[in-house]
């Protein structure tokens, strides 16, 4: 069954514990208006829409404690902005997941996880998208799915990195693009599987003055198999080898912009 709603005015969505959750949910008003996820969990166990393409639609979830778990696609249509400083968890039991965001300007996400639960879930791209984090655990498959950007605007070092593939977990590049923007010092995650590419194409363009590590870890190849982007051209940026100094496989070409280093 489907819940919908469609009011044209501020509502609150209500969540409720794991056993009486939604199946599939539409946020989908008539007009104008803002929808927010109270501070309760959200079991969503079928598909979630926000928007309608047409109406605008604001959608805030309450607070970075609120459990989001979402076990079917997920889409952002046309005219939605998103607000979530917590995690969204996909999950299902060898279940297959479509993650869409058709808004030209990609909204922040926030944190997203890859979840297992008795089978292997995998989180699939149907657009490029924006998110603060990213982690992928053991037994789950993340994909970019064709020439989709995966923007991450998260920072951090170590378990703290905005890219976290974990051991066991698969990560498909595809022929997309992994572009890290955070404005604060940030490890390049190196998926742990030396045979395949770790990143097609690999942006680092932070509108800031920062560091980055190439890798997260010591002795392990990091390889690019299209295109390495260093800076924005504008803010300074520097790209080290030298905390973990990795293997750098570079497979096609490099760009180094204006105030950009690699060291």
């Amino acid at each position: 069954s489907t819940v919908v709603f469609n009011a044209a005015a501020a509502t609150n969505i209500p969540g409720y514990n794991e056993n009486i959750g939604y199946y599939h949910l539409s946020l989908v008003p008539t007009g104008t208006a803002t929808y927010s996820f109270t501070a309760s969990d959200h079991y969503i166990d079928g598909n979630w829409v926000l928007g309608n393409g047409t109406n605008a639609l604001t959608f805030n979830s309450a607070t970075s404690t609120t459990y989001i778990r979402a076990s079917g696609n997920m889409t952002l249509n046309n005219n939605v902005t998103f607000t979530n400083p917590g995690t969204i968890n996909f999950r299902g039991s060898s279940t297959s997941h479509t993650l869409t965001d058709n808004n030209a300007t990609k909204q922040n996400l926030g944190n997203l996880n890859v979840h297992s639960f008795s089978g292997a879930t995998t989180l699939n791209l149907g657009s490029s998208i924006a998110a603060a984090k990213v982690e992928v655990e053991s037994s789950t498959t993340f994909s970019l799915n064709g020439a989709n950007t995966l923007t991450l605007t998260g920072s951090g070092t170590g378990a703290a990195r905005p890219f976290r593939i974990l051991t066991g977990a698969t990560f498909t590049p595809s022929t997309g693009t992994v572009a890290y923007t955070g404005t604060s010092a940030t490890d390049i995650e190196n998926y742990y599987n030396d045979t395949v590419p770790d990143y097609y194409n690999l942006s680092i363009i932070p509108a800031a003055t920062v560091t980055y590590n190439f890798s997260d870890a010591t002795a392990v190849t990091m390889r690019i198999d299209n295109t390495l982007l260093i800076g924005n051209g504008t803010n300074a940026v520097t790209v080290t080898a030298a905390t973990y100094n990795p293997a750098i496989d570079l497979r096609g070409g490099v760009t180094l912009a204006a105030n950009a280093v690699y060291s």
